[in-house]
């Protein structure tokens, strides 16, 4: 980008723009469209040149992307005719990007992900399996794969253990179960699930596996 903060108080021409267009990347997930039919670089950098000063143009330049369309929902309308079928059309690298990051991380892409779509044609089979395998290797996955076990094994319906009752504490033998022994139990089973998922293994192995990622002594 070139720039690693922002002056409000004395904001260039040219870093005003590469702002606009760094912000415009996050929120838009895709470059900001700078064509004679199309410019939303102008259109932002009138944020700018409208407000008070820097800080405000910043503001409003925030607000602005942030009630936008291509922000709020995942907007693929600057995509490539196939020329086969005025109906279908091939997915460009950014949307690529952008479908993987959400489909595996819940999330928009990070800065790797889009150097990946802005130095390569993820549209070719070995450019995506790459950037396929750097999504599913990174830590990224995590939380997409503790919510898929949330949901999958329904751990948060998992009662709270009634420790008082003469009956529990027979069963229990000494060992105390309260709400950190659920979480623990709970967090053992996330651990399993992404264990799992990462070694390759399958959903059977889920409840066949002998593998245990118990942390917590009683």
């Amino acid at each position: 980008s070139g720039f690693s903060s922002v002056t409000t108080t004395s904001l260039s021409a040219v870093c005003k723009d590469q702002f606009i267009r760094n912000l415009g990347l996050q929120l838009y997930r895709r470059p900001l469209l700078e064509t004679v039919e199309t410019n939303e670089l102008q259109t932002f950098r009138t944020e700018f040149d409208s407000a008070a000063d820097a800080g405000k143009g910043i503001d409003n330049l925030v607000v602005r992307l942030l009630m936008s369309q291509n922000f709020l929902f995942h907007m693929e309308d600057q995509e490539i005719p196939t020329g086969s079928d005025p109906k279908l059309f091939q997915l460009s690298s950014y949307s690529i990007a952008n479908r993987l990051s959400y489909t595996f991380w819940n999330t928009m892409p990070d800065q790797q992900l889009y150097d990946m779509a802005q130095n390569f044609d993820l549209r070719s089979n070995v450019k995506f399996v790459e950037a396929l395998n750097y999504v599913l290797g990174s830590s990224r996955l995590d939380a997409t794969l503790k919510e898929f076990a949330r949901g999958y094994l329904h751990l948060d319906k998992m009662p709270h253990f009634q420790s008082g009752g003469s009956n529990f504490q027979q069963f229990s033998n000494g060992l105390t179960f309260d709400s950190n022994m659920r979480k623990a139990m709970i967090d053992e089973a996330e651990e399993l699930v992404s264990f799992i998922v990462r070694s390759d293994g399958s959903l059977a192995d889920i409840f066949l596996t002998d593998v245990s990622f118990a942390r917590h002594t009683p």
